[in-house]
């Protein structure tokens, strides 16, 4: 079997890339190992001088790569294109790809996790691989019984299927919305054993060991370390996402930290993090609010994200939106004095009336600002 490795990465955290890349390299020499840059070169570094192959995002089939390279956040884009990225290598004729995220340490052979692909269409790797009472559990539960730090898909037909559903649930569904259900791409993988039959499971403690693991596996001789959220310069935290485990808990596993530290700084971690981000400012270098991208990933509006007349589109949504708030606390006011004086049915009437004279003028004001008439509708509706 032809099996390719790869990992998503910007430019700033291009030195965990390297790290990641450089560590498989000492266990599989025989395996190609490929970063897809979701961010552009701008004369940063030199690729035929990285220890991987560079993919870039316009080799992908992404359908609206300005659409997609607006509509999510630096690290959002870094996770929506995980699907992309495995169907570009299966298309280049490779037989499987095993997905790493970009934070990892290959620490020993994966031999018996690779050959898992041999056997099924789809690979995950759980969380937990046993009980670990009910608070942490629910914890888990909130961001997915399986972890995207590790997945490999196979080119068969359930592994084609998988990444086509995937990729359509990525399109405007990779953001951390907790309360409706959404944790990046990673939810999305509980559903894939109640949608596809040729899947395996990676069960062995010795691999995808992180901080949500890391007091049960302290003790063990890891093949693959997730550092998540670890930061170098926090050297006491195992992860910025969480209090608990801290570095002085976890015993003798400190030194995992600490080496993996010691390569980031080899690689180059200190000068990556200057490296600005490419998809950061409108065409007119105005920067772009993770608000905007909100507001287009929902509202659709029918103008090129990056332009001018995107950015003045949003300072207008803003204000409307703001205007909204002020509107609806203004009668949430009127509501309880007119109650109090004439009665609930009178305060109804006197608030709906005032609230729809205010919407109806927002309506009719954005519709003739908008480009596209019925588009501008519709994008109103939203905002109401």
């Amino acid at each position: 079997m032809r099996l390719a490795a790869a990992t998503i990465a910007s430019k700033s955290h291009l030195a965990h890339a390297r790290v990641l890349a450089a560590s498989f390299r000492e266990h599989h020499p025989e395996i190609p190992f490929f970063v897809l840059l979701a961010d552009e070169i701008e004369g940063a570094f030199e690729p035929e001088h990285e220890p991987f192959a560079l993919v870039l995002l316009r080799q992908l089939t992404i359908r609206d790569l300005r659409g997609f390279t607006f509509r999510y956040t630096e690290q959002e884009l870094s996770y929506a294109a995980a699907p992309y990225l495995i169907e570009h290598l299966l298309d280049s004729g490779f037989d499987a790809v095993a997905f790493f995220k970009q934070e990892s340490l290959v620490s020993a052979p994966l031999r018996h996790v690779l050959a898992l692909v041999e056997r099924h269409s789809i690979v995950l790797t759980p969380h937990l691989l046993h009980p670990v009472g009910a608070r942490r559990e629910l914890a888990i539960l909130q961001s997915g019984v399986y972890n995207s730090g590790f997945l490999a898909v196979a080119n068969r037909a359930q592994g084609r299927a998988f990444l086509e559903w995937w990729k359509d649930r990525l399109e405007r569904h990779c953001v951390h919305d907790v309360p409706n259900g959404i944790h990046f791409e990673q939810r999305w993988l509980d559903l894939v054993p109640a949608y596809f039959d040729d899947y395996g499971f990676v069960h062995d403690p010795r691999f995808n060991v992180a901080h949500w693991n890391l007091l049960e596996r302290q003790t063990v001789d890891p093949c693959f370390i997730r550092f998540s959220g670890y930061d170098p310069k926090q050297p006491h935290r195992t992860t910025r996402y969480v209090a608990r485990p801290s570095m002085a808990e976890i015993g003798d596993a400190a030194a995992w930290f600490a080496e993996y530290a010691r390569r980031l700084t080899e690689a180059g971690d200190d000068e990556c993090r200057t490296w600005p981000y490419a998809y950061a400012h409108f065409d007119d270098g105005e920067p772009v609010p993770d608000a905007a991208r909100t507001a287009y990933r929902l509202l659709a509006p029918p103008l090129d994200p990056w332009s001018g007349e995107s950015r003045l589109w949003f300072a207008r949504y803003e204000k409307e939106r703001h205007s909204l708030r002020s509107l609806a606390q203004r009668a949430v006011k009127v509501w309880k004095r007119r109650r109090a004086e004439k009665g609930t049915w009178y305060a109804m009437r006197v608030v709906a009336a005032a609230t729809w004279k205010h919407v109806a003028a927002a309506i009719a004001a954005t519709v003739s600002r908008t480009p596209g008439g019925s588009r501008g509708s519709r994008a109103t509706r939203g905002l109401v």
